[in-house]
């Protein structure tokens, strides 16, 4: 074969040939068939797809090396029959998808004719098998390119694959042994008979066998020959067309058997992997279920034996207590008896001492009158013998002498008498006098409380009175006057509850706002000069006045804001506290001092106020946050110029009539209203030193940016999404109502709520009865009683609230409380969103990323400790956080690895009393100082640092140099 393709590329003019001229060409390239198997690898060596030469394709027919092989390939045959076997082998390559180039065109022929070789050697087994089977012999097996009739015997069988084209290989058996008629008849009649008996086997059912009417071999003459040749040639020519469609059908089937098989195999395969997983998994969960269940008996068991040790020590508390009060009730009926007996004691002694008295008496009464009766006989005698012996007068004055002695002594003993009566009722005057004074003391302090329920009432109503008149147009307070602003009407304020009209706030002017800083700038001048505890006593007189106004300024913040009224008064509670602190500020403001730091010199520093200060504030606690501002500012020398939330501007108001009243110098605190621009006229002013702002992250970061630009010291408190983790082990009951508490106070509206909670591990389980708790919550108007959650403080606010929820149940999670269609029938317009738990929340989801401002809850699952920290630390906000556990290893490690700035164990909303500091951090916090403690008392002030040189020796003159002054 390799031969013919080298003899026809160097004579490309073979392909114009006939198949008759060239049939010597072709017959001598017969000779090396025999070796076209032998030579089958290294045909299929020839196959490289990847080499590709545009330049070889110049006719896609013709003139090309491509037409050459494919003659060669294909027999040398009519130009016609060569042009469409390359088309059909064209089609073949684009229905496979097989880029038509020179090389792919030639390697797709050679391995096309070479199957087609492998099909014929398949031919030649099973008519093999057929005729060994019918005592037939093959004599003679060619394999030949193009069959001719000089080469064809008489005896025997061409099959050829595919009649149609003479160029076709072919096969030829020839019969040995078959010389007469009956036994060449007989053997043709065998193979018709075992082909029709092997129809089903070859699918030979359409095979319609041509049997010759007679056989006469060598008496026949040669036209039957030729005839018998023919029907033997046509035969097998049908036999053989049939064997290659049934082994073409069958390698079909085969193929699709094998493809369905091996699909059905994996699919096999697939259910039985699925059906072990399924069985790996549902043991895997009937372990983790029986190790749940164990756990659950174990916690059981010891929640039991828990309970059971509490139960035993509450009973031996019990009968320790039952035994004290026994051994209290026997010692107080001891004493008693004791006293009873030490009374009845003192009764029968005085008993006895009065019959002992009377005995006494009796007795001194009989000797008496015995002693009179005695002397009496002998005064008689005397007298009778003075009778004798005297005269009448002298026994007269006897008798009138003894008779006065007796009347002396009897009036004596009367008095006596008398005496100890006295003391008798003395002393019980005198325990009478002091139950009386017991009883006026009561009585006086009655009226006194009485009095002062009176005082205070009258004061509320007065000051309810000033409330009612205060709501309508908010002034300013500008230098010590509160003055109407020439501004545009900015806002209106309504009830959040009952819808009523609170407020009208205007803007402030440029002119007003420049009047106010220019005012307080004047004013610092001269309070800097004044010492500081008298600035201390202000406040000591303002913490006061604003406890004495507690309920007036608390109802004002329900009005304006929706709080209820015990959240409004520990809103004011918290400012209050600051403001006491400031009221001993002087011993965290001392200065430093090295004295003799070289000889003769002294160092010192101390702090010294920054000048006008300004406070932004926000509408979540009107009183608060402006307490935890101008108090320190003012305290430590500075003055003060605040801008008030729009939204809630009734409450600072009300304190600087308290300040006003108090006789605070003018200028030093003054209030400006309105909106954007006031703080854009705070952060650009010149005169204006530092800045405190409190609200959401835009307007925090404006204020930090634009006030640093313009060289002010900035500190701004910005949003959070407080985090808190409940670990298995902590006490349930307490940390429930404590999330309650710290999730849905306020209704959400604190920057310090825990907004967000992760539960780890079995504490998963607590979330249904979080839920469960939570509905139980009263919604109502902050006045009235027994309200638990408020109204929102403004619409937009709740429908902001209600997005985020919705986005939230958009992106997957699960809300299995929903406060979103919450009604009031009392107060049907009200800015109400009930408590809501959104299950299932994922850390990408816009309503965990977003502080929501709002009585919603979002709930987070942990496996483990360290995980709920790692959820916590990707957060970007990092005000606060809490954990609930009793473990103490677990709270060290939550308080080492947490990053937030304040942090709570046990304790929900960690907000740190005003002698430390509120220390928020990453983006709830941009700044280097913090609110009140040390670093607000830093934030006020500047250090001022004086190196002063004193000389002990005479002052002397020296020289004047140039060189740099240093200490010798």
């Amino acid at each position: 074969m390799q031969e013919n393709l080298s003899q026809v590329k160097k004579n490309p003019s073979l392909i114009n040939e006939t198949p008759k001229e060239f049939t010597k060409q072709r017959s001598s390239s017969n000779q090396n068939s025999a070796n076209d198997n032998d030579n089958t690898q290294e045909s299929s060596n020839l196959i490289n797809i990847n080499n590709f030469d545009e330049n070889k394709i110049q006719d896609p027919i013709l003139n090309s090396p491509r037409s050459l092989e494919a003659c060669q390939t294909l027999g040398i045959l009519p130009k016609d029959l060569v042009m469409k076997k390359i088309e059909e082998i064209k089609q073949i390559m684009t229905q496979r998808k097989i880029p038509i180039t020179t090389e792919s065109l030639q390697n797709f022929i050679l391995n096309f004719e070479l199957k087609r070789i492998d099909k014929i050697e398949k031919v030649k087994k099973i008519y093999q098998e057929i005729i060994s089977q019918e005592n037939l012999s093959i004599s003679q097996i060619s394999y030949f390119n193009s069959p001719t009739k000089s080469k064809r015997k008489k005896s025997s069988l061409i099959f050829n694959q595919q009649p149609s084209l003479s160029s076709r290989n072919s096969i030829n058996f020839n019969f040995s042994g078959v010389n007469n008629k009956n036994n060449q008849h007989q053997t043709l009649t065998q193979i018709s008979q075992k082909s029709a008996q092997n129809s089903t086997k070859y699918n030979l059912k359409q095979l319609r066998l041509k049997r010759p009417s007679s056989f006469n071999y060598g008496s026949q003459n040669q036209i039957q020959t030729n005839q018998m040749r023919q029907s033997f040639q046509e035969f097998s020519l049908e036999i053989n067309n049939v064997l290659v469609s049934e082994l073409s059908h069958r390698k079909q089937s085969v193929v699709t058997i094998y493809k369905e098989n091996k699909s059905e195999l994996q699919q096999q395969q697939l259910k039985e992997q699925t059906y072990q997983n399924i069985q790996r998994q549902q043991q895997e969960r009937l372990q983790k279920q029986n190790q749940a269940f164990q756990n659950i008996q174990d916690q059981q068991a010891q929640r039991n034996q828990q309970i059971n040790e509490k139960k035993t020590q509450e009973l031996q508390q019990q009968e320790a207590i039952n035994h004290k009060q026994l051994l209290k009730q026997q010692i107080a009926y001891q004493k008693q008896v004791q006293t009873q007996l030490k009374q009845d004691q003192i009764q029968n002694n005085l008993q006895q001492q009065q019959t002992q008295q009377q005995q006494k008496d009796q007795n001194f009464i009989i000797q008496k009158k015995k002693k009179i009766h005695s002397i009496d006989s002998k005064k008689l005698q005397q007298y009778i013998e003075l009778q004798k012996q005297s005269q009448e007068n002298k026994r007269n004055k006897d008798l009138k002498l003894l008779h006065v002695q007796l009347k002396d002594e009897q009036i004596q003993q009367q008095k006596r008498i008398e005496f100890e009566e006295k003391q008798l009722s003395a002393e019980n005057k005198v325990h009478s006098a002091q139950q009386a004074l017991k009883e006026k003391i009561h009585d006086r302090i009655l009226k006194s409380q009485e009095k002062n329920r009176q005082i205070h009432e009258y004061n509320t109503l007065q000051s309810t009175y000033r409330l009612q008149n205060s709501f309508g147009t908010v002034q300013n307070y500008i230098n010590g006057k509160f003055v109407d602003s020439k501004g545009p009407l900015l806002i209106k304020n309504y009830n959040p509850a009952t819808k009523e009209e609170v407020s009208q706030v205007h803007q402030t002017t440029q002119a007003e706002f420049n009047e106010a800083v220019d005012s307080a700038k004047i004013a610092f001048k001269e309070w800097k000069e004044v010492p500081f505890l008298t600035r201390q006593r202000f406040m000591l007189d303002l913490q006061r006045r604003l406890r004495d106004d507690m309920d007036v300024i608390a109802k004002m913040m329900v009005e304006e804001n929706g709080k209820t009224f015990p959240d409004a008064q520990g809103d004011l509670i918290r400012g209050i506290e600051v403001v006491e602190h400031a009221c001993g500020l002087s011993h965290i403001s001392m200065g430093e001092t090295f004295g003799n730091v070289t000889k003769g010199v002294d160092t010192y520093s101390y702090r010294v106020p920054l000048g006008v200060c300004a406070g932004v504030s926000a509408f979540n606690f009107p009183s608060m946050i402006p307490l935890w501002m101008f108090p320190y500012a003012i305290t430590l020398g500075n003055t003060f110029v605040l801008k008030p939330s729009e939204r809630v501007p009734n409450t600072v108001m009300h304190i600087a009539k308290i300040l006003d009243q108090m006789g605070l110098p003018k200028g030093v605190f003054n209030i400006v209203n309105g909106g954007f621009d006031s703080v854009k006229q705070i952060c650009e002013h010149p005169d204006i030193k530092a800045v405190s702002f409190v609200g959401g992250n835009n307007a925090g970061e404006y204020i930090y940016r634009e006030g640093a630009k313009h060289g002010k010291r900035v500190q701004s408190n910005m949003g959070a999404k407080n985090h808190g983790i409940i670990l298995p082990d902590a006490n349930k009951e307490d940390t429930l109502n404590a999330l309650i508490n710290a999730g849905f106070g306020a209704a959400g509206q604190r920057c310090m709520a825990l907004s967000t909670l992760v539960f780890v591990g079995e504490s998963q389980n607590w979330i249904s009865e979080l839920k469960e708790k939570a509905s139980k919550l009263k919604l109502g108007y902050g006045l009235d009683k027994g309200v638990d959650v408020a109204p929102l403080c403004y619409p937009e606010l709740k429908d902001n609230v209600v997005r985020l929820i919705n986005s939230a149940e958009k992106e997957g999670a699960d809300i299995i409380l929903d406060g979103r269609n919450y009604k009031n029938e009392q107060y049907p317009n009200g800015n109400f969103v009930g408590p809501t738990i959104i299950d299932n929340c994922k850390t990408d989801m816009e309503a965990y990323q977003t502080e929501i401002f709002g009585p919603v809850i979002c709930v987070l699952r942990a496996n483990s400790l360290k995980e709920a920290v790692e959820i916590i630390n990707n957060n970007r906000y990092g005000n606060g956080t809490a954990i609930f556990t009793k473990c103490g290893a677990s709270a060290r490690y939550f308080q080492h690895h947490v990053e937030a700035g304040q942090i709570g164990i046990n304790l929900p909303i960690p907000v740190p009393l005003p002698m430390f500091s509120f220390t928020g951090s990453k983006r709830s916090f941009d700044g280097d100082c913090n609110f009140y403690g040390k670093a607000g008392m830093r934030f006020f002030t500047q250090w001022k640092t004086i190196t002063a040189r004193w000389k002990e020796e005479d002052a002397e003159n020296y020289e004047a140099t140039t060189h740099f002054p240093t200490f010798k």
